[in-house]
């Protein structure tokens, strides 16, 4: 998985930074200016700051079930055959 996606999964999984970053072994301060890049990047906020609390906005959320579709999906090439004809 992409780091950039995991980073975002995780924030949204955890509901905050400090969390999120123990869990993916950085700081919290690289993973708030991640978060803060990809936000710029996508040109829309992935998530409403409410104190120490990170919640998804509208745009979050689609954004978080559109991974979720398309990430299974990059994997099916990776899918080896079970049985070699010859």
């Amino acid at each position: 998985m992409d780091k950039g996606i995991e980073y975002i999964l995780e924030v949204a999984r955890c509901g905050g930074i400090t969390k999120a970053a123990e869990n993916l072994f950085i700081t919290p301060s690289a993973l708030s200016k991640f978060v803060q890049a990809r936000e710029a990047e996508l040109q829309v906020k992935l998530f409403h700051r409410v104190g120490k609390r990170f919640v998804l906005t509208q745009a979050g959320e689609y954004y978080v079930q559109k991974i979720g579709e398309i990430e299974p999906v990059s994997y099916t090439h990776l899918t080896l055959p079970t049985k070699l004809e010859v």
